[in-house]
């Protein structure tokens, strides 16, 4: 159900429906699932280091003539529509006008996804994101 939230646009409402559950028990269900992965994320999602970043700069290096040095993964951010509570609607609004929580995510070269973080609202900005991520994780 988590995965179907986080790849469709549907409201909890629709999603409640679909897998035959209420819309409050389905984002219960949903948010207490995106919590505990959360709390589990460094010790799945590792920065690439040593040997590691070595081959996966060369893995980004053989895509294409033109790449960009030292490239160890591909970053974007996306917003996932929600709604959103009454009274923080302007902190979930975003650019488009509506409201999102914003999905980041990042992939190497096969395409395979090295992080994922969503939750911040729709408001935030893709690049303050990028930069607590990159930061995080002390990238250069």
């Amino acid at each position: 159900m988590t995965i179907w939230y986080l790849s469709n646009t549907e409201t909890f409402r629709q999603i409640g429906d679909r897998f035959g559950l209420n819309r409050g028990h389905a984002c219960r269900t949903i948010h207490k699932y995106l919590q505990s992965l959360s709390i589990l994320l460094d010790d799945f999602i590792i920065c690439p280091k040593g040997i590691s970043e070595t081959i996966t700069v060369q893995e980004f290096k053989n895509l294409r003539l033109n790449y960009i040095p030292n490239t160890i993964g591909c970053i974007d951010g996306c917003h996932i529509r929600i709604h959103s509570p009454r009274y923080k609607r302007s902190e979930y609004t975003n650019r488009k006008m509506f409201q999102s929580i914003v999905l980041l995510a990042v992939c190497n070269a096969n395409l395979e996804f090295t992080y994922i973080f969503s939750g911040w609202p729709g408001s935030s900005h893709d690049a303050s994101l990028q930069k607590l991520f990159i930061g995080r994780h002390s990238i250069k």
